[in-house]
């Protein structure tokens, strides 16, 4: 390649990545600047107890303290394989561990 053709490469180049950068964020907002936005439903909806079968019911007897299901035992309750594999560890954490109330909340 001559080098007359390799600079009108090049210079074609810069122009074409100057125009995509002036296309996409002109500037970059500093940190702290804007407030995360809360999401206005959850993504994934708790199963609702219409929905139930004997194996949930099970589950949330098994599971709560007092036969109800607080709304992240509800989440789980799509996949009753999770809610067996994971919760004797929740409980553990929360209620059962060593940890001072405030080391329990943190890993939450």
């Amino acid at each position: 390649m001559r080098v007359s053709t390799f600079r009108v490469l090049l210079s074609v180049a810069l122009v074409a990545s100057a125009a995509l950068g002036a296309a996409g964020q002109a500037t970059i907002d500093p940190p702290g600047s804007r407030q995360p936005v809360a999401p206005t439903r959850p993504r994934v909806l708790p199963l609702a107890e219409t929905e139930w079968t004997d194996v949930h019911r099970q589950l949330v007897a098994k599971f709560s303290r007092d036969g109800r299901a607080d709304n992240a035992l509800k989440t789980l309750l799509h996949v009753p394989e999770i809610v067996d594999g994971l919760m004797p560890f929740t409980i553990y954490l929360s209620e059962e561990s060593s940890l001072s109330p405030r080391h329990r909340e943190l890993l939450v």
